[in-house]
């Protein structure tokens, strides 16, 4: 929305691009840094056509940190999977377990980068196959995150 850089009150990573990837059997949404603000936005414009929005996979917004993944926003997504880009112990604290908990009531699966490595995603024309890199790519010197720490890196 260019009408949003006259607004110097909005922050940068608001200002993300997001981008709907589909295909006639799978589609994901990726949502980048955006934040509260951008989310009701997207809501609202595609309020009379709720299915543009409908996703398979959304790439859960900004590292599932406070200031993202509204209730509205992810009820008119709809995803059947989430995914969050965030670094494992990063300082920021990302993703959040009030965000977390707000997937988990909804009962959409979350998958993590800090913990499962890369996700890899793909059709076959009718079911999402998901890979897992630490789960398919072991190596003896990549220890697995321990999911009960969830201290930042200091």
């Amino acid at each position: 929305d260019l009408q949003s850089y006259a607004d110097v009150r909005r922050k940068t990573n608001d200002r993300s691009c997001v981008i709907k990837v589909s295909s006639k059997d799978f589609s994901v949404l990726l949502t980048a840094d955006i934040e509260a603000f951008s989310e009701a936005a997207i809501v609202e414009r595609y309020a009379a056509q709720p299915e543009t929005l409908r996703s398979d996979v959304l790439l859960m917004p900004h590292h599932g940190s406070l200031t993202s993944s509204t209730p509205q926003f992810v009820d008119a997504v709809a995803p059947k999977l989430a995914v969050i880009n965030a670094g494992y112990r990063n300082r920021f604290g990302h993703p959040r377990e009030t965000v977390l908990a707000r997937y988990a009531s909804r009962n959409i699966p979350v998958l993590r980068t800090d913990w499962h490595g890369a996700v890899l995603l793909g059709t076959d024309g009718g079911t999402t196959a998901v890979e897992i890199a630490r789960e398919t790519r072991q190596r003896y010197w990549a220890d697995r995150p321990d999911r009960r720490d969830t201290r930042p890196i200091e």
